[in-house]
């Protein structure tokens, strides 16, 4: 079993050949999801227009020119001006393939298309690429079934449907047809368990359907978010701390240990503004005054703060003399 959810979005960090075989520049990927996000409302000709921009930037980005035929694949034609979406659409995801032969997403899109035209060997020749390539793909394997539905072969897409709901058991539209398929090959009492399942999914509201409509054409039908490499990102030196009760304080007695072992937390701060990180002892059970919550932290040694005090209304701290606690903090 592959995949139980399906987002809106499909994110991925990396595609290798399709999202990072030459990494565009932070404002080509700024203008790609920015269009992401136009899918997301709906605004499907910005959208294509902002894919469009992405394509002219970087023309051998095959995701690119997935995203913009998904676009495509959603916007109205305008046929007085000559747009026909749905072969714009072909045509982009055409160039996907040749781009990135192993990306499933334009043959995906392509099967969609083909079903959508009535073409439905077209159709089959697509979804069995996908296949090849992600041979757990429960939306392909449901729209292959849902093909050989359309052209009577009731046996072959039971099979389909069958694979489809072990992928994905809460694929709604694959139980559905599942039913419908057994009651056209005469298996009437297996058809009606497989509603009741249906039945039963669909009440408890965690399954997923499958229709020509964004959103729920399936994962590979979806536009791709793309983040930058994370080879372009600078991560802080970590600060590394290291302590234990019976080390931190090097000269402890029996009360100060209680310091340690009390403490529920123990957040840090520079409170002397010196480039350590000092301690403070949070929610301590054994003191109350202020000042003996707190512990310099001198190099690697620590050491108590003993004229801390606060501001008339409790707003501010302000630090008076130190008295070493010996402590080791590294």
């Amino acid at each position: 079993m592959r995949r139980y959810l399906t987002i809106g979005v499909s994110i991925l960090a990396m595609w290798v050949g399709g999202v990072f075989a030459s990494t565009p520049d932070d404002e080509t990927i700024g203008i790609m999801n920015r269009a992401v996000g136009m899918m997301e409302q709906y605004r499907f000709n910005d959208a294509a227009e902002g894919f469009r921009q992405v394509v002219e930037r970087a023309p051998d980005w095959a995701t690119a020119r997935v995203n913009l035929g998904i676009a495509y694949l959603n916007s109205v034609s305008d046929p007085a001006k000559g747009v026909d979406s749905l072969e714009l659409a072909a045509q982009s995801f055409r160039q996907a393939v040749e781009l990135d032969p192993l990306m499933p997403h334009p043959y995906y899109c392509l099967g969609l298309l083909a079903r959508y035209k009535g073409d439905s060997d077209a159709a089959i020749e697509q979804f069995n690429r996908v296949l090849e390539l992600d041979p757990q793909s429960a939306d392909a394997l449901y729209f292959l079934g849902a093909v050989y539905m359309t052209k009577g072969d009731a046996p072959r897409a039971i099979e389909l449907f069958r694979r489809a709901i072990d992928a994905n058991p809460y694929l709604l539209s694959a139980h559905y047809s599942l039913a419908q398929a057994l009651i056209r090959a005469g298996k009437r009492d297996e058809a009606m368990m497989e509603l009741e399942t249906f039945k039963q999914l669909d009440a408890a509201k965690v399954g997923v359907k499958r229709a020509i409509v964004y959103t729920e054409m399936g994962e590979y039908a979806d536009v791709i978010r793309v983040f930058p490499a994370a080879s372009q990102y600078v991560s802080p030196e970590p600060i590394l701390i290291r302590y234990t009760p019976s080390t931190l304080l090097a000269e402890s007695n029996d009360q100060q240990l209680q310091y340690w072992l009390h403490a529920t937390n123990l957040p840090l701060g520079d409170v002397d503004e010196d480039g350590d990180l000092d301690v403070f002892i949070s929610a301590n059970r054994t003191r109350k005054s202020l000042s003996e919550y707190w512990f310099s932290n001198e190099h690697g040694v620590l050491t108590r703060f003993t004229g801390i005090t606060t501001g008339a209304k409790g707003d501010g701290i302000s630090s008076g003399s130190m008295t070493s606690s010996g402590g080791v903090f590294g």
